[in-house]
C-alpha cells in the first residue's frame, strides 16, 4: 500500500516547543511504518497561508522522508522539517493551508483539476493521512463539513475512506495544560480539528498528553488499515435486529463473531454509523485487523 502522509504544523509564537517535542519523539512514530509493508511519504507544511502548502525543508534539503531511509536518518530529516518556526500568522489556518498543498485552495473550483503544490510527494494512487498540529483553534475560512468534503473528494467518487485528518491539539470544552515536554503553557480546545478528526475517521490526540504515546496510535492508524466500511443498502433507522441475547439495536456490528459495541464518549473506541456515506466507522482503537471477518446486521430500508 501507498501513504502520503502530511503534517500540517502550527508556525507561530507559541508552538516551538512542541515542533521540538514532536520530533524527539518521532522514532516512536516511525518505527511501526519501518516494520509494515506501506510505501510512505512523510512531509510537513505550516498553518500559515503565506507559506502557500509547500513543504518545510530543512538544513539537508530533503523535502519528505520515504521507506527508503532507515530510522536514524528519517528521524534526524523529521526533526528538522517539522521545525517549521514561530514566527508565522497568529491567524492559524491549518485546513486551508492542508487544501492548497494538495491542490484545492481557495482559487479552486468544483470540476477542476487539484494542483498540488509538489507532485513528488502526493501520489495520485497513495492515500492520503493529515495530521494537523496545534495550540490554538483552526480559523479557516469556511465549514468544518465543507473541508471534510473538499479533502475526501480529492481521490475521486469512492475512494473516501483513504482519506482521513487526525488532529493533536487542545482537548475539547476548556483545553488544557501542557504537561507533555517538560510543560510550557496552555492549549485553547481544539474544536474544529477534533470536528474534522471525527467526520473522516482519523484521531484526536491531545497536545497536553505524552508525545510517544500520542505518535505510536498514530502511526498504526496510518498504515492503512481500513476504519470505513459502506454498506450495500440504506437501513431503517427505526427498525431493530437481534443484538445478543435480549439486545436490539438499529445495527448488529461483529468483528470475527464477536459483538462490538458501538461509540460511546470514546470515540476511539467502537464504531458509529455515518449517513452521508451510508457507512460503518470504527473508531482508531477499534479498527479490525487484516482478514478480519466484519459483519453488519440492520433491516433495509424499503
Amino acid at each position: 500500500a501507498e501513504i502520503d502522509i502530511l503534517w500540517v504544523v502550527d508556525n507561530s509564537s507559541s508552538m516551538a516547543p512542541y515542533q521540538a517535542a514532536i520530533g524527539n519523539s518521532f522514532e516512536a512514530f516511525i518505527a511501526n511504518l519501518l516494520e509494515s509493508s506501506v510505501d510512505y511519504h512523510i512531509g510537513v507544511i505550516s498553518t500559515d497561508t503565506h507559506d502557500g502548502g509547500k513543504l518545510h525543508v530543512g538544513s539537508q534539503q530533503t523535502k519528505f522522508i520515504t521507506k527508503t531511509l532507515d530510522k536514524d536518518e528519517a528521524t534526524n530529516i523529521f526533526l528538522e522539517n517539522v521545525k517549521v518556526g514561530n514566527t508565522g500568522s497568529p491567524i492559524e489556518k491549518a485546513f486551508e493551508s492542508a487544501a492548497t498543498a494538495i491542490g484545492k485552495g481557495l482559487a479552486w473550483r468544483p470540476g477542476q483539476s487539484p494542483t498540488p503544490t509538489d507532485t513528488e510527494f502526493f501520489r495520485p494512487n497513495a492515500a492520503l493521512y493529515i495530521i494537523m498540529v496545534s495550540d490554538e483553534d483552526d480559523k479557516s475560512f469556511g465549514s468544518v463539513s465543507y473541508y471534510r468534503k473538499l479533502f475526501e473528494s480529492y481521490k475521486g467518487a469512492g475512494n473516501e475512506a483513504i482519506i482521513s485528518v487526525s488532529s493533536i491539539v487542545g482537548d475539547p470544552g476548556e483545553g488544557c495544560q501542557v504537561t507533555a515536554a517538560g510543560g510550557f503553557g496552555a492549549a485553547a480546545p481544539g474544536e474544529r480539528y477534533i470536528d474534522l478528526a471525527a467526520q473522516t475517521g482519523g484521531i484526536f490526540a491531545s497536545i497536553c498528553d505524552d508525545f510517544s504515546e500520542t505518535l505510536k496510535e498514530l502511526s498504526l492508524s496510518a498504515t492503512g488499515l481500513q476504519s470505513r466500511f459502506q454498506l450495500n443498502a440504506r437501513p431503517n433507522a427505526q427498525a431493530r435486529v437481534q443484538c445478543g441475547d435480549n439486545s436490539f439495536h438499529a445495527f448488529c456490528v461483529k468483528v470475527d463473531d464477536v459483538i462490538l459495541e458501538k461509540t460511546g464518549i470514546d470515540r476511539s473506541i467502537g464504531w458509529s454509523y455515518s449517513a452521508p456515506d451510508n457507512a460503518i466507522v470504527f473508531g482508531p482503537k477499534s479498527v479490525p485487523n487484516p482478514q478480519s471477518k466484519i459483519t453488519v446486521r440492520y433491516q433495509e430500508l424499503r
